[in-house]
């Protein structure tokens, strides 16, 4: 799961002030789109449609300086500044995969040398006897 970065600064930025909320509100929502989706930042064509960029909104975000226009889109400035990239993301989900591999090995090791007691018990436990009914 990744999150999505939100200077705590956003609300006074110059940027921002002069936008409308309802093109602000675009924004965040392409923000949380770009994180979700591992996109860099890039918002294609059908993503502004998911997403109801209308026309107007866009062009406030692009006159703003939040947005640029791209190729295949639409480009959010400086997501990259604040939010991890796609192979970033993928390195970190790899690291942490490996730390619990190498962590279950470790526990598998553990209860190995102590014995590898029957039924997961641990040393010094007694052994459950129920009476017989």
């Amino acid at each position: 799961m990744t999150w999505a970065r939100l200077d705590d600064g956003f609300w006074r930025n110059e940027k921002v002030v002069g936008c409308s909320d309802a093109a602000l509100g675009l924004h965040v929502r392409a923000i949380s789109y770009c994180a979700d989706q591992l996109t860099d930042g890039v918002l294609t064509k059908a993503a502004l449609t998911m997403l109801r960029a209308g026309r107007p909104r866009v062009a406030e975000l692009v006159d703003a300086g939040l947005w640029e226009s791209a190729e295949s889109g639409h480009l959010i400035h400086d997501y990259l500044v604040y939010n991890p990239s796609r192979q970033e993301v993928a390195d970190e989900q790899a690291a942490k995969q490996a730390a619990g591999q190498a962590g279950g090995l470790a526990s598998a090791r553990a209860r190995a040398r102590a014995g590898g007691q029957a039924g997961g018990q641990a040393s010094g436990q007694a052994e459950s006897n129920p009476v017989p009914s």
